[in-house]
């Protein structure tokens, strides 16, 4: 279920503080119901910082924001639901640096052909919040890209726009045939590590 009208949000809500449509189709995997609420935030970070603590760190803002904007709507005669579990995501890509959603075309082209023929990290960090009670957790996977001709890169960029995911390629689509190996959550690529969110919501939580 996606909803964007707090008025509908009850108290045993679980919320999504993610515009991603790929986040929303993996949810649904975990099989419980849930609403849809984003709030635009800062992504300013350090440039110090790496990539868990970058993925962390904007996981923990997203939900928190979502969060606040309840607070707020209760100081405006609207109904605060503490007791509803958000969850907030990040991914980046991790080549030496930071790899986000590519700015435009030589901006994609350029983080596909360095990840040609190499091993890169990709970390998710995820945040569960409730009331006062806060989980952060980052967690990484490896992808080992095939050597790809500057054909294949280019042709990709145009005909699947990356501009939208981080480190300008989805695996769950034509980018596959990039991947030579994955070691870890394939749904972390992706942009959500399923499993370990089950296992935080029902550890943690008591969701069941």
């Amino acid at each position: 279920m996606y909803e964007i009208d707090t008025n509908h949000i009850t108290k045993d809500t679980i919320i999504l503080a993610s515009k991603s449509p790929r986040r929303r189709e993996l949810m649904e995997l975990i099989g419980l119901p849930f609403a849809v609420l984003t709030v635009d935030t800062d992504e300013d970070l350090p440039d110090i910082i790496g990539a868990e603590q970058t993925v962390s760190l904007l996981s923990r803002r997203k939900a928190e924001a979502v969060y606040d904007l309840l607070s707020r709507r209760a100081g405006a005669g609207g109904n605060f639901l503490g007791g509803n579990i958000i969850i907030g995501a990040d991914t980046v890509v991790w080549n030496g640096e930071i790899y986000g959603k590519p700015t435009d075309y030589d901006d994609a082209y350029r983080m596909l052909r360095s990840l040609s023929g190499r091993r890169h990290e990709v970390w998710t960090g995820i945040t569960v919040l409730r009331g006062n009670m806060r989980v952060t957790e980052a967690v990484r996977t490896d992808v080992y890209f095939r050597e790809l001709s500057d054909y294949e890169i280019e042709r990709y960029i145009r005909e699947c726009p990356p501009y939208d995911k981080a480190g300008g390629y989805a695996i769950q689509e034509r980018a596959a045939i990039f991947a030579d190996r994955v070691d870890g959550d394939f749904y972390n690529v992706i942009g959500l590590p399923v499993s370990r969110l089950w296992h935080i919501l029902h550890d943690r939580f008591g969701v069941t």
